[in-house]
């Protein structure tokens, strides 16, 4: 196999395990030390997630971790998306499906919904950005409340009220 050979196979990888190699890459580790030191699994496994399995579930979520660690936000992008593929398959594409899950002290959860449209994931994008802001400290922090509360108000009249009721009592009194 020449060496052009060899630059097409790479580059014919899946976006995932393209994702990882860069990963590994961009943080310094040869595929033995990610193996061992990050992931603690085997150099067989992370050979295999760089060329011909990538990884899935879990990992995926563990590798946006260590993406965002490291400041690789379009890396991250990559696992979380591939994750969310990954998750809609197993439970069926349902037009209009949203399932949320709270744990049971009410202080996480997560939220599923399908976009229909590129407008939808346009404002969905936004809405997650202005949440990241949100678990940030400063000034970020007070305006991207401020634009969360806006479109809270702006949808409570589609709301019903006693979801309405529910959801006013978690958010924050906003200061202007």
């Amino acid at each position: 196999m020449s060496s052009h050979d060899i630059l097409i196979s790479m580059e014919s990888r899946h976006p995932v395990s393209q994702a990882l190699a860069e990963l590994r890459r961009a943080i310094g580790k040869t595929q033995q030390e990610f193996a061992t030191q990050v992931l603690k699994t085997s150099l067989v496994t992370i050979a295999r997630y760089e060329t011909s399995h990538p990884p899935r579930g879990n990992v995926l979520l563990r590798l946006a971790d260590i993406a965002e660690e490291n400041k690789l936000p379009d890396i991250a992008r990559v696992f979380r998306h591939a994750f969310a593929q990954e998750a809609f398959k197993r439970i069926g594409e349902h037009k209009g499906l949203v399932a949320f899950q709270f744990s049971e002290d009410g202080d996480s959860g997560f939220m599923f919904e399908i976009l229909l449209t590129p407008e939808e994931y346009a404002y969905a994008e936004a809405f997650q950005v202005a949440l990241a802001s949100l678990r940030k400290h400063g000034k970020e922090k007070t305006q991207a409340r401020n634009a969360l509360m806006s479109l809270f108000e702006a949808a409570a009249p589609l709301m019903r009220d006693d979801d309405q009721q529910y959801h006013r009592k978690f958010l924050p009194k906003v200061k202007p």
